[in-house]
């Protein structure tokens, strides 16, 4: 099951991964990646391969070398690590693969706080979204896009009550940025052909998210996946009886 899961900033994405990959391993059977859960590289600080336990606590030490990295270093691993992940060897070789982020984060926040540069050629970030969907595309044509999503008073509360360590989003940037992720959610070719859906998480709990995911994504599977659950809970039906 390959997924790309896209938000702004405090409308839940990585929670929410957490408890996807939980329901893969129980549901559909296999861990992501290898056992590792999910990929969460395109934030301001990268929080890489998270297992479901949730992320781990960078030492003060990588994440002050991280922090002193340039603009152009950051830009450039930034889309190495994007390249690296819509590659043939990538997509094909493990069952599951759950992407955060990725070039939406990239061209929206890469553009906005984290001072990266076109090279004098505006549209570029739009070229190398439009590049990195084509190998999505390619090598994972049954990616499953979600886009999260919130209203900006409830970012806005999200934003005060539980600050993340190193935030991007700007209380003033709230309603453009949340319209620039829609925008590129409607442009977006990644499951064009009904394999995408949205999911509000302005008043619903994790376990209500959650809920609403599971319905949303039985008839977005492939066959392949349909038949992994299917085999998984004739395993678990055995096992239990």
């Amino acid at each position: 099951m390959n997924i790309l899961m896209v938000g702004c900033e405090y409308t839940g994405t990585s929670t929410l991964a957490v408890e996807i990959s939980r329901w893969v391993e129980r549901v559909v059977g296999g861990v992501i990646h290898g056992g590792l859960s999910f990929h969460d590289h395109f934030k301001g600080v990268e929080a890489g391969h998270i297992g479901t336990e949730g992320p781990k606590e960078l030492s003060e030490e990588d994440l002050k070398d991280y922090l002193s990295w340039s603009d152009k270093h950051r830009q450039s691993y930034k889309h190495y690590l994007m390249t690296y992940h819509t590659q043939e060897t990538f997509l094909k070789v493990d069952p599951h693969h759950l992407m955060i982020g990725m070039h939406f984060d990239d061209e929206i926040f890469g553009l906005r706080y984290l001072g990266y540069d076109e090279g004098g050629k505006p549209g570029f970030f739009r070229l190398m979204s439009i590049h990195a969907e084509s190998k999505i595309m390619e090598y994972g044509p049954d990616t499953i896009l979600i886009l999260l999503k919130a209203s900006p008073e409830v970012i806005r509360q999200r934003m005060r009550d539980n600050p993340h360590p190193h935030p991007m989003l700007k209380d003033e940037d709230v309603e453009d940025v949340l319209a620039q992720f829609e925008d590129l959610y409607q442009k977006s070719n990644v499951g064009v052909l009904g394999r995408r859906f949205i999911l509000d998480t302005s008043n619903a709990t994790v376990e209500e998210t959650m809920a609403e995911f599971a319905e949303n994504i039985k008839s977005r599977l492939s066959k392949t996946d349909q038949l992994r659950v299917m085999t998984r809970q004739n395993i678990l039906a055995t096992i239990d009886s």
